[in-house]
């Protein structure tokens, strides 16, 4: 048996925020817990703040070594203070895109800090925005008038304004366009960063039709008394599964350790949590194949109800996952190097290696 394999349970049930089970919490936070991998695993993967208040409404929070809580309880009330400041620029953002003249959806963080998680679950360090490939220019002359600058950033370096070459390199060979900077004016949050997004897929020559389409069925949630677009609810969940999938078999993002985060799981899990009805499920089922994204959205789900399996509990979920399990494996276990037209696959299941520091090591080049 893993050494850890107790510890790994319970940071599985330390996320369950939308139905955590405290007898198994308290059977799990039994003495000899391995307190500190615990603690490192929670702060990498960005579900600190989830891990506390979870201990916090299951009233067990007492139950945990104090080290522990306390440095959780430090990262929780930082959430919050940092969401506060990603809300007051989010609102800004929504009264500068009252004057677009362009369709537009906010994505992820904007909308998951607001709609889905309490404050100080989940926090986000960007605005991203989905646009069609014809109003990418209209949206960079708004922000632009707003004091946006096109820049590249790494942490504890000033901001690079990008070069022209940069930025058509961008555009043409990537579904986004370089990141659009202005200082912040928050506390918490040096910088406002708009990502625009043109295309699901990573390369800028997806399938043209889906962001149109995508864009004709936004709704609006209040963010501070402003009105802030997104996607419809099964078009965000088909947003994020591309994006989860996406980032889980590219190769450059597995070299990076960026490949697999728990919070990005989360928030798939919240969201089907609440958005799990027959008719739901049918109408995204109906909207996954229209764009094309099968293989994409039965991997996000699939590794979601493998760390969240009380999803499948709800029997039209549960259907849902089986009517589209492949007949093969699904390339759950691939990893794709586009760039040198290389393809890996991972030795074991999911589970077995999601944990492993080192991921890259684990992979083995897959011959014909």
């Amino acid at each position: 048996m893993d050494a850890l394999q107790r510890e790994k349970n319970l940071l599985f049930e330390l996320i369950r925020f939308k139905d955590w089970d405290r007898e198994q919490l308290k059977i799990l936070l039994e003495p000899g817990i391995q307190y500190p991998w615990l603690l490192g695993q929670l702060c990498f993967h960005r579900v600190g703040g989830v891990a506390f208040w979870v201990l916090e409404q299951s009233g067990l929070a007492a139950n945990v070594n104090r080290e522990f809580r306390n440095s959780l309880k430090t990262v929780y009330e930082m959430n919050r203070l940092k969401t506060g400041a990603y809300q007051a620029n989010l609102a800004r953002m929504g009264e500068l895109f009252e004057a677009a003249e362009f369709p537009h959806a906010f994505l992820k963080g904007a909308s998951l800090c607001c709609r889905l998680y309490p404050k100080g679950l989940r926090t986000s360090n960007d605005y991203d925005l989905l646009l069609a490939p014809k109003d990418i220019s209209a949206c960079e002359k708004l922000l632009k008038g707003a004091g946006f600058i096109q820049c590249f950033y790494r942490y504890g370096q000033k901001p690079q304004p990008a070069t022209r070459q940069q930025i058509i390199a961008c555009r043409m060979n990537r579904g986004e366009t370089v990141p659009f900077l202005r200082k912040s004016g928050e506390p918490f949050m040096d910088y406002v960063e708009a990502d625009l997004n043109f295309s699901l897929e990573e390369h800028a020559k997806g399938n043209l039709k889906v962001v149109p389409a995508m864009l004709e069925e936004t709704e609006t949630f209040l963010c501070e008394g402003r009105k802030i677009s997104t996607l419809s609810r099964r078009d965000f969940l088909i947003q994020l599964c591309v994006h989860l999938y996406k980032e889980a078999v590219g190769f450059h993002w597995v070299k990076d350790g960026r490949d697999l985060s728990l919070y990005k799981f989360c928030d798939l899990y919240g969201l089907l949590w609440e958005e799990h009805s027959e008719e739901f499920l049918r109408s995204l089922g109906e909207r996954i194949l229209q764009f094309g994204f099968t293989k994409e959205c039965y991997y996000a789900l699939y590794t979601t109800c493998r760390i969240f399996p009380s999803l499948l509990d709800f029997p039209e979920l549960k259907r849902f996952m089986e009517q589209r399990k492949p007949e093969d494996d699904g390339g759950l276990n691939r990893v794709i190097d586009r760039e040198n037209g290389v393809t890996y696959r991972y030795q074991g299941d999911f589970l077995d290696w999601f944990f492993c520091g080192d991921r890259r090591s684990l992979l083995k080049e897959e011959t014909d």
